[in-house]
């Protein structure tokens, strides 16, 4: 596996794939060790830590609040996000709201009596984020709710799932006065925290940020005698892009002598990472596309062959060639069938010497395409295979005048 464009790290686990996505520039330095890839949607890539940045100050509201009456120095039963996200790269479906200004989202944390910890701080609790962690006492007034959305609108980012833990007028345990807030969970990954008003008591330290399941990481937006008002924070999670260490870089296609004779196809094919792939695939296909003559006939994707590689050293390539007789057309199989199509090419890692922490990016497709131009030839016909989505079968009949 190659990280972005520079150094690589080995990362292979049998029979994972990952899709590549564009490099994109890191606004930030990594802040914490690197974790292995997430895999699908906003989480592709190699988690990097947070970018933390002022967001625009604005509370959801609450339209059909869970009220969640509990004592004070305590925590929720677990509560279900609707939807799945991460906080540091680790998945989770749940969330437990604590009486001190927190949620979990991992498991039922220790309530953090009787102020707010430094991030990280290696002890107990872990897996949070923190609004506004201090010593509060619900049973002197105010309320804890929470509200769940299928689709939450925020500043800057596209509608999606949410959940919304709120503190409102919760009064402090310690000193005077009270606190609002509220902690935002968002299906990408990203949480924001809204403060309406929160003046912590002396002596009484709060902290705002987050902190990984096993306590080790931690990004501190702010601790100790803090006051704030009208302020609201995102944390958005940095996965920067991989490259597979499976390359397939070029497709090459030798056009034959003689319209009926086979084509051949040369895969090439490179072991971009650093473990011995000891078992890849390489699948091949063709789609025929309209030609001068070929005018508005449907194509289809036909599977040429699959190839197995064995035993591709570290820095190795290769070319994988494929032959294929294009189909002709029965009642007439003398007519040329040189037509234009185009040839994908996609590989996968099956097994290799050296495995991932979390997932693998073992698999490519082809970075190009290759058409043979020819403005003889016959149009191609397709009678699509029952179950197979995509795959046909193809026919050609003459379309000469």
């Amino acid at each position: 596996m190659r990280r972005g464009i520079g150094a690589r790290q080995a990362a292979h686990r049998p029979g994972c794939a990952l899709t590549v996505l564009v490099l994109g520039a890191l606004l930030v330095q990594p802040m914490f060790p690197l974790v292995g890839p997430a895999r699908g949607g906003p989480f592709d890539g190699l988690f990097q830590g947070y970018r933390v940045d002022d967001a625009p100050f604005d509370l959801v509201a609450l339209d059909a609040p869970v009220g969640l009456a509990m004592p004070i120095d305590n925590m929720t039963a677990q509560l279900d996000l609707g939807f799945e996200t991460r906080l540091f790269n680790d998945p989770t479906v749940n969330f437990w709201v604590g009486s001190n200004g927190f949620i979990s989202v991992f498991k039922k944390e220790d309530p953090g009596c009787c102020a707010g910890q430094s991030m990280p701080s290696g002890t107990d609790p872990d897996g949070l984020v923190a609004g506004f962690w201090n010593h509060f006492d619900p049973t002197a007034g105010g309320n804890i709710s929470f509200q769940t959305f299928p689709s939450l609108a925020r500043s800057g980012l596209p509608a999606q799932a949410g959940a919304v833990a709120r503190w409102l007028d919760l009064p402090f345990a310690n000193g005077p006065g009270t606190a609002t807030f509220e902690v935002i969970v968002l299906a990408d990954g990203a949480f924001e925290v809204q403060v309406d008003h929160a003046t912590a008591p002396a002596g009484v330290d709060a902290t705002i940020g987050a902190e990984s399941f096993d306590g080790s990481r931690g990004v501190q937006v702010a601790h100790g005698a803090l006051d704030v008002q009208h302020t609201a924070w995102r944390l958005t999670p940095i996965y920067e892009p991989l490259v597979p260490d499976l390359v397939i870089d070029n497709v090459k296609v030798n056009p034959p002598t003689l319209p009926t004779d086979a084509w051949t196809v040369k895969v090439h094919v490179l072991n971009n990472g650093t473990g011995n792939f000891i078992q890849a695939k390489v699948r091949l296909t063709a789609t025929p596309l309209p030609g001068l003559l070929r005018g508005t006939s449907p194509g289809c994707t036909v599977l040429i062959d699959e190839k197995q590689l064995f035993e591709v050293d570290p820095g190795q390539d290769l070319n994988v060639t494929f032959r294929w007789a294009p189909p002709i057309d029965p009642s007439n199989p003398g007519a040329p069938h040189i037509g234009d199509y185009r040839f994908d090419a996609t590989g996968t890692v099956l097994q290799s010497t050296e495995a991932e922490r979390d997932t693998s990016n073992n698999e490519a497709s082809a970075v190009g395409t290759f058409l043979i131009k020819n403005e003889g030839g016959t149009d191609v016909l397709c009678t699509r295979v029952l179950g197979i989505p995509g795959i046909g079968q193809a026919r050609t009949h003459d379309g000469g005048p």
